[in-house]
């Protein structure tokens, strides 16, 4: 029998950091956050999620390309990093949200994805992120849409309908005249989504030093077992540096990409494909290769 909701929030509380107490009353933005499109089928939700984590990247594989991909043992796909005297002020893509497979228990319990782009995180401490969140509670999935601003706990909201084949776009832009970060998240399929301003964490430097698109393995006290999504494909995926030059992932000349590989020791969990570039634009998938 499908879990109820209440099941689901008893379940998730006991892996994952509470939200804020406002953002439990459902139904109603908290501030500094607007739905869009069919306001109706979107609700705050009291569900803690698992966060974000950040991914303290090594350079461990070389590919037979010669090219060496960073190593991660919860984040897969791709970074850019700014020049030290440079920032980053967007980054957007779209994709599809895959489909976990929930079918095969294991010994490690509950099994977890998150599938997003975001700003910061990669060299230094906060990220700020918006995205799909996928969980396995036992053999059921369950979908939420969410934004995080690291090392706030995450905002997670339902939206009637989410789930795998659903187009979903995503971005996140800093306003420096506002100096706060406005992420925006969008499913296309149903018709419904949230945009939200917020500032830089109290205590925190936001340094706007890195964009990424990427597939992550949740964290609470510990990496969490990843789900297998088979593979998810990111298009579209844009960059835009401080000044206003725009460009794709790949474009070094720009920003310093890295190509990012989710392995737990020699075992890899996730990898991206290679990137394909558009103009400003680029497109990439990652695919699930090994469970945790």
């Amino acid at each position: 029998m499908r879990k109820t909701i209440a099941a689901v929030v008893a379940v998730l509380a006991l892996c994952a950091p509470a939200l804020p107490a406002a953002a439990a009353t459902g139904g109603k933005p908290l501030p500094g956050v607007r739905f869009t499109g069919n306001a109706s089928l979107i609700h705050l939700s009291p569900v803690r999620l698992a966060a974000t984590h950040l991914p303290h990247p090594a350079h461990a594989r070389r590919l037979p390309s010669g090219q060496t991909p960073a190593i991660s043992s919860n984040w897969s796909g791709y970074a850019d990093t700014a020049c030290p005297t440079c920032a980053l002020r967007f980054v957007s893509t779209r994709f599809t949200v895959p489909s976990i497979n929930c079918t095969v228990l294991t010994t490690s319990g509950d099994l977890y994805a998150a599938f997003w782009d975001g700003l910061d995180g990669w060299r230094d401490s906060t990220v700020e992120q918006t995205g799909v969140d996928a969980t396995c509670l036992g053999t059921t999935p369950y979908y939420f849409a969410w934004y995080e601003t690291y090392p706030l706990d995450p905002v997670a909201f339902s939206i009637t309908g989410l789930g795998p084949g659903d187009a979903v776009s995503v971005s996140v832009y800093f306003n420096a005249t506002r100096d706060q970060y406005q992420l925006t998240f969008d499913d296309i399929t149903q018709g419904a989504g949230f945009v939200t301003s917020q500032p830089c964490p109290s205590g925190s430097t936001c340094r706007n030093s890195s964009a990424e698109v990427i597939a992550e393995a949740p964290y609470s006290g510990g990496i969490l077992p990843l789900a297998d999504f088979g593979n998810v494909f990111y298009s579209g995926a844009t960059v835009t540096s401080r000044n206003g030059t725009h460009g794709n992932l790949g474009d070094g000349y720009l920003w310093s990409p890295s190509e990012i590989d989710m392995a737990n020791g020699n075992k890899v969990l996730a990898e991206p494909g290679p990137l394909s570039e558009m103009g400003n634009t680029s497109a990439f998938p990652i695919s699930w290769v090994a469970g945790t």
